[in-house]
């Protein structure tokens, strides 16, 4: 088996953006879920098996376990206007989610 390592050498740098999100107010929980190269990425996990063609059970278990991106928590009370600046690294991905908190 041939593997590129094209994905691997890529040299670009995290891209700045700015997420923000107006006209939100009141108590919120809010989750961010970062998925990259070090959070959930199973191909880069199967890269430091070495990159097995044949797995054992053992070896698609722990796979199975590494992909779950990571998690962040925050509670806010906004009034207004929510902004973050946000690095993305290549190959990244970031979701949040907004649950407005009832008292």
């Amino acid at each position: 088996m041939q593997i590129s390592y094209e994905y691997s050498s890529l040299k670009e740098e995290d891209k700045k953006l700015y997420y923000d999100r107006t006209q939100i107010y009141g108590d919120y929980k809010l989750t961010r879920y970062s998925l990259n190269r070090e959070h959930g990425s199973v191909f880069d996990k199967w890269m430091e098996l070495g990159a097995p063609e044949n797995m054992t059970k053992e070896e698609i278990e722990y796979l199975n376990g590494q992909t779950y991106p990571k998690m962040d928590v925050e509670y806010l009370e906004l009034s207004g206007r929510y902004n973050k600046k946000i690095f993305l690294p290549p190959h990244g991905i970031e979701l949040f989610t907004f649950k407005k908190i009832t008292k």
